[in-house]
């Protein structure tokens, strides 16, 4: 089986910790003030995708039944506007911060 390359991790996850803490806090508000029903954070996360456009399908990976069985019902998961605008309005605060992907890989990307 493929493994993944150590080294890879520690770059790639510094990006999930870019921005201010500030903005994250305002995120994570904006997440939990939708999440005022039986939602989880991440049935949250695909309804918002799927109410993005008809025809993004998100691929969410799990290894584990429950995981899946969770993620499988976001799609009953109505967001009003109301909820798409505050989570909209969280995430537009967040700048992004760094590349898409450390330097040596980003060398293997087209080549």
């Amino acid at each position: 089986m493929t493994q993944p390359d150590p080294d890879l991790w520690p770059h790639v996850l510094s990006k999930l910790s870019a921005g201010t803490s500030l903005d994250r806090d305002e995120a994570a508000a904006a997440m939990r003030a939708v999440m005022s029903g039986e939602a989880t954070p991440a049935q949250v996360a695909l309804a918002w995708l799927l109410a993005q456009k008809p025809w993004i399908v998100p691929i969410p990976g799990t290894t584990r039944l429950e995981r899946m069985t969770e993620n499988n019902e976001a799609a009953q998961v109505e967001l009003t506007e109301r909820e798409l605008g505050e989570i909209e309005t969280a995430a537009s605060r967040i700048t992004p911060q760094g590349e898409r992907y450390p330097e040596y890989l980003q060398r293997r990307i087209d080549r």
